[in-house]
């Protein structure tokens, strides 16, 4: 039982998960009334549910907010098309409705093909304005070509939004609570895990940092002298020599005082020039 209730548990993950649909159904929904807004809405939406199916999700609702307020100007702006062109849509729809057996069958098939097509541009669309930089121009382009593209997980995106659709039609009023609360966050989640792996193309790919002596010649002093004086005060080094090395090193020295032919002759051998040391004298004017 208590496996059972553990937070690494697969149901009580299973059951985390579900909570943050549902929260993100709640604000999609409640953001989106005035309609106007429903672009910026479905945009934000995309964007943590591809955070969440990459296992990257952070503050939902103040990550949620941050990209309605940041991709507000555009997604506007794209969901007024895709709006005139659903209204164009439904007015067609309408009209083979009323006009039945007399609309021509060439006009309606080529309705249905608009639909679709636009449908899954629609799909496309507001997850890659969540996800990319672009203009509005460039992100309906490539919502166009990956449309085409990749058109299983096109098909699979549009199977998955029109499910709480057939879930309503075929289930009746007792599944009404179950689509209200997962009918909008649910499918898109499900789209999510579709397009990510195609988004993953296109994404720079991260370059691991290596400790190589180039990286190391960027750190600057102070900062590796700060870093070496705290590595020592965690392992215990001191940074002074022991008070038997330091009375060695003064031996040495009074040893060669003793012996100054000596020393000297030393240096010779080594080469060794205390001029070579000195900087560069500045000439007298």
């Amino acid at each position: 039982m208590n496996k059972f209730f553990n937070s690494d548990s697969p149901v009580m993950r299973f059951l985390s998960r579900m909570a943050d649909v549902f929260w993100i159904n709640l604000l999609t929904f409640v953001c989106s009334i005035p309609i106007i807004t429903i672009g910026a809405s479905v945009t934000a939406m995309h964007y943590i549910l591809l955070k969440m199916v990459r296992n990257e999700e952070g503050y939902i609702t103040r990550s949620y907010f941050k990209s309605f307020k940041e991709n507000f100007k555009q997604a506007t702006g794209m969901w007024l098309i895709f709006l005139v062109l659903f209204g164009a849509l439904a007015f067609d729809l309408y009209a083979v409705r009323q006009l039945g057996a007399s609309f021509p069958k060439a006009m309606v098939i080529a309705i249905y093909v608009a639909l679709f097509v636009i449908s899954g541009i629609y799909l496309w669309a507001f997850p890659l304005l969540a996800r990319f930089e672009n203009t509005i121009r460039g992100t309906l382009r490539n919502a166009v070509i990956l449309t085409v593209a990749s058109f299983p997980r096109t098909l699979g995106m549009i199977g998955l939004s029109v499910l709480p659709v057939a879930v309503f039609y075929f289930g009746g009023t007792p599944l009404v609570p179950f689509v209200a609360m997962f009918g909008i966050a649910g499918p898109a989640y499900g789209c999510a895990a579709l397009y990510s792996k195609a988004f993953r193309k296109f994404e720079p790919k991260e370059e691991p940092v290596s400790m190589d002596d180039d990286t190391l010649d960027d750190v600057p002093d102070s900062a590796y002298d700060t870093f070496v004086k705290d590595l020592n005060e965690v392992t215990g080094d001191e940074t002074e020599k022991p008070a038997e090395e330091q009375a060695g090193l003064s031996g040495l020295a009074e040893e060669a005082a003793d012996h100054p032919v000596e020393t000297a002759g030393r240096a010779e051998e080594t080469g060794d020039s205390a001029a070579e040391n000195k900087p560069a004298e500045t000439p007298e004017p």
